[in-house]
Order: structure tokens, then sequence, then C-alpha cells
């Protein structure tokens, strides 16, 4: 990555127990267009001789909840999967309009996680396509 590249919008807090369950990367890919996108795809890379497997780990966030005001509840993972979407989003708008398609992996060192790799490819959307319409067809 660019040097311009702000580090992910992963919170500390977050960062720190993915560390502490020995989370080495994570690795998403998103891909959308119109007004739609959502992530397709999310692997997590444990480091060598952890307790559990990246699908486990995944699975153990799911259990543990954040409350908030209004006693809102989020699972650490749903947490996780929206901090990941504010990534990939910084790196190209892959959910609207002509949309693509954004991969990224995320490295956890210590209490951050870093974008290692991210990558935007752009849709294509053919607005220039020719519309024969009948007279009859257009009256009501």
């Amino acid at each position: 990555m660019s040097d311009d590249t702000p580090p992910s919008s992963i919170e500390r807090w977050l960062a720190q127990l993915l560390n502490k369950l020995e989370v080495a990367s994570i690795e998403a890919s998103f891909s959308g267009g119109g007004d739609e996108g959502s992530m397709d795809d999310m692997i997590v890379a444990m480091r060598p001789g952890a307790t559990m497997s990246g699908e486990e780990l995944l699975k153990h966030l799911d259990t543990l909840e954040q409350r908030s005001v209004g006693n809102f509840r989020s699972s650490f993972r749903d947490k996780l999967v929206d901090q990941i979407e504010h990534d990939a989003s910084y790196l190209g708008d892959y959910a609207n309009n002509e949309g693509g398609s954004v991969f990224l992996r995320l490295e956890v060192e210590g209490d951050a996680v870093k974008i290692a790799v991210g990558d935007f490819t752009p849709g294509s959307y053919d607005d220039d396509e020719d519309y024969d319409y009948d007279e009859e067809d257009l009256e009501p």
C-alpha cells in the first residue's frame, strides 16, 4: 500500500482482541454496483500454533456482544465486518453506480491492524446502449 493509505478503521480494542486470539491476517473481498454492495468472502488466517481455526474464531466472535445506547446489541463479528467494510469503501466505491470489486488483506500487529494489500477494480456500466423503441410502445 502507498504511504497515504490510512491505517485500518478497526478499533484498538478489537485489534487487541484479535491479537490475543492469535489472528495473523484477514482477507476480505467485496463487490457491487447500482446502489448495493456486499462482502463476498472473509478468510481469517491464524498464527502458527493457534488454538482455533479462522472459522472457529468467527463463530466465537458471533457469541460475544457489544451493548450500546438503548441496549442495542451487536456481535463482535458484526462490528469487525462493519469496520472492514469501512476500509473497503475507502479504497473504492464498489457499491454505487458502476460498482466494482475490492480485495483487502489486513494484518494484525500488536494492538493495531494495518491495510497490507488493497485493490479496487472498477466495474463497467454501458450507459451508451442504444434503445430502439417503437412509438407505439411509448404511448400510454
